[in-house]
């Protein structure tokens, strides 16, 4: 076989033609610490230099044994690839500079072609005197002439030291970043845990009084939100409830939602009053070295008197659902948690619910979509809202398919509603009016109905800033 074809046929075997060796000759900085130095025109001629050329840049030598002679001759890349002068011409020259965990393999490859004249492709390391490792392929085969005759034995050896390390470097990326997400996982499961255990594993069970709750994480993110809610019976036999969000997804946040329920908690047995105790909560968060930012509705429902009263600290506004019609109570409230260092109440508004009317509150994950403006997921809200019907599970249900269907969550999300159910404490119709109850609709509003059906007037929402109790019932009497 002439001697053109073979080589063409060895490139073409191991991907060594001239584009892939430039790929891979001057990929990295590395490699230009390793190649040797290009080739000079010598004697020759031009095919000689153009040959040592190709070799340089494609990163391979070639070497041939004459069986008549017995001698070895190498190409001047192989003496530039291993950093030497030049190579003896005889069989064990590039022997000695085989990995010794590896000659064992190479000798039998070597005398299976010499003797048997088998050909062969094997991967190797060569050890240069400048202590360098090379990752090297060699191939070598029996080139025999037109009768059959063995002629020589001609092989090619590939410095692939580049994609070696670069395989191997890749592998240790992926076996780090496996254990890295195997670390994360681990981590969002514990926080998973810790969050769990600051949301209320059962709601209260009160007489006249139809609850329910909801948190939706973020299934495809690793780490967790600060979204959550809180339900709890008072001494005095009313209902607290609270839902919040803390700013940030990581242990932080969860840290500051855990310490913030438990102020909550504690802040409401000591005085419930909702003004007082959002007041209460952003003192000590505007405390903490770390600026925490948490919004919240925090609130109690006194199921004798059907009346919720409330505090918004920068938080969504809660929707009211009287029959089809869904009402946003947009009324005054306050600055973040957090924000300013103070104590001050924050203002309180009252609701009296009729049979049946029921109050959403949530946070931001279900309205805050970057496809969607603001006020149309708001108006999509009420509208879900409005056409739910049931109890306060199935209004829960049927606002979350609405609303979260075709994974267009891109936050977590917190539910809760509270419905006043058909029969009161003491078994009555929930129509019937307790003797101390406060009036409903006495004081117009700034509460604003948002499209659902036939949208309810704002002065008929029945919300009445505490501050202005004697004015309303005042306004009512007349």
């Amino acid at each position: 076989m002439p001697r053109w074809r073979a080589a063409r046929r060895a490139l073409a075997a191991f991907g060594l033609g001239m584009a892939a060796g430039l790929a891979v000759s001057y990929r990295s900085s590395v490699t230009a610490s390793r190649r040797p130095a290009v080739p000079q025109p010598r004697a020759g001629g031009e095919a000689a230099f153009t040959l040592d050329r190709v070799q340089h840049m494609a990163g391979f030598a070639t070497w041939e044994y004459d069986p008549k002679t017995g001698k070895v001759s190498y190409s001047r890349q192989l003496s530039a690839m291993i950093g030497v002068d030049g190579i003896p011409g005889n069989l064990a020259t590039v022997g000695a500079y085989v990995h010794r965990d590896d000659a064992a393999r190479v000798r039998a490859a070597r005398d299976d072609l010499v003797v048997h004249h088998k050909p062969f492709t094997i991967e190797f390391r060569l050890v240069c005197p400048d202590g360098r490792v090379l990752d090297v392929i060699s191939s070598g085969e029996a080139v025999r002439d037109t009768s059959g005759r063995l002629e020589r034995l001609w092989g090619t050896i590939h410095d692939v030291s580049e994609q070696r390390a670069a395989e191997r470097a890749a592998r240790d990326s992926a076996r780090h970043a496996e254990e890295a997400r195997a670390d994360l996982e681990v981590e969002h499961q514990a926080l998973q845990m810790f969050q769990r255990a600051m949301l209320p594993a059962d709601l209260p069970r009160l007489g006249g009084v139809d609850l329910s709750a909801v948190y939706l994480p973020m299934a495809e993110r690793i780490d967790i939100g600060g979204d959550w809610y809180d339900a709890f019976l008072l001494p005095d036999g009313r209902l607290a409830l609270a839902v919040g969000d803390v700013t940030g997804h990581d242990l932080r946040a969860a840290t500051v939602m855990g310490q913030v329920r438990n102020a909550v908690r504690a802040y409401a047995t000591e005085c419930p009053d909702p003004g007082t105790v959002l007041g209460r909560v952003n003192r000590l968060l505007a405390r903490l070295p770390d600026l925490d930012l948490v919004t919240m509705i925090y609130g109690v429902y006194d199921p004798v008197r059907y009346e919720l009263v409330w505090s918004n600290a920068g938080h969504p506004p809660p929707l009211l659902r009287r029959g089809g019609t869904v009402t946003t109570l947009t009324v005054e409230g306050g600055l973040l948690l957090g924000v300013v260092p103070s104590d001050e109440p924050y203002p309180e508004h009252r609701l009296r619910l009729g049979p049946e009317h029921s109050v959403l509150w949530y946070t931001d994950g279900i309205v805050d979509q970057r496809s969607v403006d603001p006020d149309e997921a708001l108006e999509r809200l009420c509208q879900a809202y409005a056409r739910a019907g049931g109890g306060a599970g199935e209004l829960l249900g049927t606002v979350s398919v609405e609303m979260l269907a075709e994974g267009q969550r891109e936050d977590d999300v917190c539910l809760l509603v509270l419905r006043r159910a058909a029969q009161d404490v003491g078994g009555r119709p929930s129509d019937a009016q307790p003797s101390d109850a406060q009036p409903a609709g006495a004081q117009p509003s700034d509460a604003q109905p948002v499209g659902a059906q036939s949208a309810t007037p704002a002065r008929d929402a029945g919300i009445v800033p505490v501050d202005d109790e004697a004015d309303a019932a005042a306004a009512a009497r007349s």
